[in-house]
């Protein structure tokens, strides 16, 4: 049976203006519609690329598992690559690890901005086959800075040990600051403490030292907290 509210939705996902038809598939994945997820996903080959986008980014919020078919075709044939790079990151928040091999398809790409998402979607997976290729990212001191924060990132999610001390180090070197790779770092707990504290004490940096000790004061453990008292004392 269809409700007044399904009706309502297919009205506004199907209005000749595609800037509404945009904003609409945007809302409806920011507030977490599941209900809406099959008339957005009616959406995903809008003859308008920025509304394909938005509803790729909407079903990927919602962790629409079943999509994921769709999302391979864009990442694979949508003209934009705009979309596609959308469609690489929804399909890592599907988690669908069917998706790996065309995953790592967009990571040996040329596309920055696909390669990236793409290299994130494998950390969201979680699929542990990814991580010798997302080493070899990022341990390329020629590969752009991002694309290596974003492999080293999903290096972290996959509890790739190893790969803290680079990830640190490039870190230190980009002023690449945006979160998520602290956030990816505190996972690790006790293992990421000595990489944190490095951050902690690196000179003639402003964001850097100040994510380190929140993340160390979150961890807990004995060297952590020490290490924070410290650097609180001398700054």
């Amino acid at each position: 049976m269809t409700t007044f509210g399904d009706w309502r939705r297919t009205q506004i996902l199907s209005d000749p203006n595609a800037y509404v038809r945009e904003e609409a598939a945007e809302a409806l994945g920011k507030i977490g519609e599941i209900a809406a997820s099959e008339s957005i996903r009616k959406i995903l080959n809008d003859e308008n690329s920025r509304v394909r986008s938005a509803a790729v980014v909407a079903l990927g919020n919602l962790k629409y598992k079943s999509a994921v078919p769709e999302f391979l075709e864009r990442l694979r044939g949508d003209p934009v690559a705009d979309v596609r790079a959308d469609a690489a990151y929804a399909i890592g928040q599907a988690g669908d690890s069917t998706a790996v091999p065309a995953l790592l398809d967009a990571l040996r790409g040329k596309n920055q901005k696909i390669r990236g998402a793409a290299a994130l979607a494998l950390g969201y997976i979680g699929d542990r086959t990814s991580i010798t290729e997302l080493q070899t990212i990022l341990n390329n001191e020629q590969e752009v800075g991002e694309i290596r924060c974003a492999a080293g990132e999903s290096l972290i999610r996959l509890k790739d040990e190893t790969s803290i001390p680079t990830l640190v180090d490039l870190l230190l070197g980009t002023f690449f600051y945006e979160g998520r790779e602290i956030h990816a770092l505190e996972e690790m707990g006790e293992a990421a403490v000595p990489g944190f504290i490095r951050l902690l004490n690196s000179k003639g940096m402003e964001e850097g030292p100040a994510a380190a000790a929140k993340a160390l004061k979150r961890i807990g453990t004995k060297e952590a907290l020490d290490a924070v008292r410290k650097w609180e004392f001398e700054t």
